[in-house]
């Protein structure tokens, strides 16, 4: 399974620290059985909240391979971990090109079955056309000759 780790460090930590805490969960990850993807370092960011008295942190984003079962070992050395404020893991599910190019084409039908609908659900109005007044009392003095009752 594919995974995405959000986590941050706290600014106590000085940005020399921030390398060697990254090294650490990604030994982590690694020891676990796990394989790295991808990483990423959002830098130094003021919190929308503060946590435990921090007002800033570090943001920092790992995509990684591992098995469910591993996973759970991760998690729970990450909460005993004084050196991660708040982290947060997702299962990330990555689409081959064909994959979206497929889910853009369904999107797109989807779209001009909307637009069709739109147009047939207007109904058409035949325009009348108008009568003056006096052809219908033309109209009715002929049906009233014929139908006198004898």
């Amino acid at each position: 399974m594919d995974y995405e780790l959000a986590y941050i460090i706290p600014a106590k930590f000085s940005e020399d620290e921030v390398p060697k805490i990254n090294h650490k969960i990604t030994r982590l990850i690694l020891d676990s059985g796990g394989q790295i993807l991808n990483e990423e370092s959002w830098g130094k960011k003021k919190l929308a909240y503060p946590i435990k008295q921090n007002k800033y942190g570090y943001y920092q984003i790992i995509k990684f391979a591992l098995e469910p079962l591993a996973l759970q070992k991760i998690e729970h050395q990450l909460k005993l971990d004084s050196s991660i404020l708040r982290h947060m893991t997702i299962k990330v599910k990555y689409r081959t090109t064909t994959e979206k190019e497929k889910k853009r084409a369904l999107r797109k039908k989807v779209e001009v079955k909307k637009i069709e609908e739109k147009k047939i659900e207007k109904p058409k109005v035949e325009k009348v056309k108008k009568i003056s007044i006096e052809d219908l009392d033309e109209k009715l003095e002929e049906i009233l000759k014929d139908d006198v009752v004898k």
